[in-house]
């Protein structure tokens, strides 16, 4: 939805931004005459503003919500996380994290050591090497 949001901001930008300093220019230029100048202020109202206030409010709601959405998201994940700790009493792995919270094995393990630290967990090492994190509920 993003990368949707953000490719209609650089078109609506990419459409009005030239017609409004083409408007603006010949609006400002000494030898045009009023006919001129009437069509000039035309296009500015009708496909110079249009598209860049679009744009501009885009650009905004991109940038006030986005911050909200992350901040929703990591709720989402810690919320899901939780669950996932209580169905498993406390025990986890990085394989079982990945799958459930839809991550590399590499960025479940990162995650894994960060709530290792938060919540005092404690690993267990197994004979093949597998890691088996152990949370105490």
């Amino acid at each position: 939805m993003r990368l949707i949001q953000k490719i209609l901001i650089g078109f609506m930008f990419l459409i009005g931004v030239p017609i409004l300093l083409l408007g603006v220019s010949e609006l400002f230029n000494p030898n045009a005459d009023a006919e001129d100048r009437e069509g000039a202020t035309a296009a500015l109202i009708l496909f110079g503003l249009p598209p860049t206030a679009v744009g501009g409010f885009l650009l905004w709601n991109l940038r006030t919500h986005a911050p909200k959405e992350k901040q929703n998201s990591e709720r989402e994940r810690e919320q899901r996380f939780l669950e996932l700790l209580q169905a498993s009493e406390g025990r986890l792995t990085p394989v079982r994290v990945a799958t459930e919270l839809n991550m590399t094995i590499a960025e479940a393990k990162i995650y894994l050591d960060q709530k290792a630290k938060q919540l005092n967990a404690t690993f267990d090492v197994s004979e093949s090497g597998g890691i088996t994190y152990r949370f105490h509920i």
